[in-house]
């Protein structure tokens, strides 16, 4: 928890918070053009470091979601006005538990449900300790931050080897989809799925894509 502290207080002191500069684009793209809304986040890793929704803190209101308890006491601290929950967002609305992989902080990143998509990241040196979260599914999620807000106007997703998964249940069951959406996409199918419902990619940042319907 010092370290998460240390590095926290660290990425304070840089003007890009995001981890591949996704921050710009979501300056340019989304907050210049409309100064208030309402984003879901999932994989919200820290509060501050490598943080996609940090810049929309002051003026947008959201939910951001990661299923990593221990990070609750850095959005305790850091962002004490963010609303902010810890579970697994998963593709199956009868789970209600969830193996969970953590990551020593130094591979914290890799952090994931996926068991598979950690198999190809075992040079990493390390093994992640495999703990039992609360799991929610991501069209219940949805559709109840739908009643309670009105509206979902911006997306992100980092969720590590189920961001194809959560998007395809997402889309194939909900009417009404958020304007923007933005997720990482190393191997190019989360692209073809989300242009396939009307999207079309307005910027790229690292392995992160920034689309709008």
């Amino acid at each position: 928890m010092v370290a998460d502290f240390r590095l926290n207080i660290k990425s304070l002191l840089s003007t890009d918070k995001s981890q591949f500069g996704e921050q710009e684009i979501v300056i340019k793209h989304i907050l210049n053009k409309k100064p208030q809304g309402y984003f879901l986040e999932i994989g919200a890793f820290q509060p501050v470091t490598w943080s996609n929704s940090f810049v929309l803190r002051s003026k947008w209101a959201g939910l951001s979601i990661d299923a990593n308890s221990k990070v609750k006491v850095q959005w305790r601290i850091f962002r004490p006005k963010s609303n902010f929950a810890s579970f697994a967002v998963v593709t199956d609305p009868l789970l209600k538990y969830v193996d969970f992989y953590r990551f020593p902080r130094r591979f914290a990143v890799f952090n994931s449900t996926n068991k598979s998509f950690l198999d190809t990241w075992s040079n990493l040196g390390h093994s992640p300790k495999k703990y039992s979260v609360v799991a929610v599914d991501v069209n219940k999620l949805y559709s109840e931050t739908m009643k309670t807000q009105g509206n979902i106007d911006f997306l992100m997703l980092d969720v590590e080897g189920e961001d194809f998964s959560l998007l395809e249940a997402l889309f194939i069951n909900q009417s009404v989809l958020p304007t923007w959406i933005l997720v990482e996409d190393h191997y190019g199918q989360v692209d073809i799925l989300v242009r396939r419902y009307g999207y079309k990619l307005l910027e790229k940042s690292g392995p992160s894509n920034l689309y709008f319907k």
